[in-house]
């Protein structure tokens, strides 16, 4: 698993490519935007019920500070994470 700590990102915009079979975990600040660019991926935040399936164009908005965790369902997938000045 790879793991990110995007706690202090404040703004702007990154591009991560996820290969098959791995996991990337986001430990994610409020706001945070995270968008399936191409492939699709299955979302799970931590200490919710509820997963979320992205699609190219889809996206899922981080509404309070989570560590969301992110697998590719293809061969591999890439998604952009961005965020608003707050």
């Amino acid at each position: 698993m790879i793991g990110m700590d995007l706690s202090e990102f404040r703004s702007g915009r990154h591009l991560l490519s996820i290969q098959h079979r791995h996991c990337v975990r986001l430990e994610a600040p409020a706001g945070l935007v995270v968008r399936c660019v191409s492939g699709e991926v299955w979302l799970t935040r931590s200490g919710s019920p509820d997963d979320v399936w992205l699609a190219p164009g889809s996206s899922y908005d981080c509404a309070s500070a989570a560590s969301l965790y992110i697998d590719s369902l293809g061969a591999s997938s890439a998604i952009e994470v961005s965020r608003d000045i707050i």
